[in-house]
This record gives C-alpha cells, sequence and structure tokens, in this order.
C-alpha cells in the first residue's frame, strides 16, 4: 500500500497537506508551509519509517509515485520533476 500525499496551496505563499489510504480517508496535517517542497520534506519525515513509496498530488490532480527517501533528500527537485510544465511552481 502507497499512501497518498496531497498538497493544497491555501494562498500563494501558504500551503498545507493531507494524508491518506484512500482519497476519501485524509488526515488533514493541520500545519502550514511558506512552499510546496516544505510539505514534501515534513510528510516525508513522518512517513519514512514506516513507507517506501507514496502517491503525490498537487490539488487534487495525480502527479505520480516516489520514493519517501527522494522526498528527504531533494524535495525541490522533486516537486519540479512532479509538476513540470503541468502546474506553475
Amino acid at each position: 500500500m502507497e499512501p497518498i500525499l496531497d498538497i493544497r496551496s491555501v494562498r500563494p505563499d501558504l500551503y498545507t497537506y493531507s494524508l491518506g489510504a484512500a482519497p476519501a480517508a485524509e488526515l488533514q496535517c493541520g500545519d502550514f508551509f511558506e512552499t510546496a517542497e516544505r510539505c514534501l520534506l515534513d510528510a516525508g519525515q513522518g512517513l519514512h519509517r514506516y513507507f517506501d513509496q507514496v502517491q503525490i498530488r498537487f490539488a487534487g490532480l495525480a502527479l505520480g509515485s516516489c520514493t519517501v527517501a527522494r522526498m528527504l533528500e531533494d524535495p525541490l527537485g522533486l516537486f519540479q520533476e512532479l509538476v513540470g510544465s503541468t502546474l506553475p511552481v
């Protein structure tokens, strides 16, 4: 099973995320971060003990799957790779 990480923009300079095993069963993080990359890093810090892979979404749009280690090692590069030309960074 891969958890689903969904990052959402609260406003242009504020992001939050939710985690779930299915899209309908999400747990809101409750914290806010200045960048989407910081959301990846924070979620990765909590997930790395339990999961190797995670599915990533941005505002509900599926971006792909990656290793939790990559979230910890290169959150900026990972986010840029996932959104590519689909979303503005």
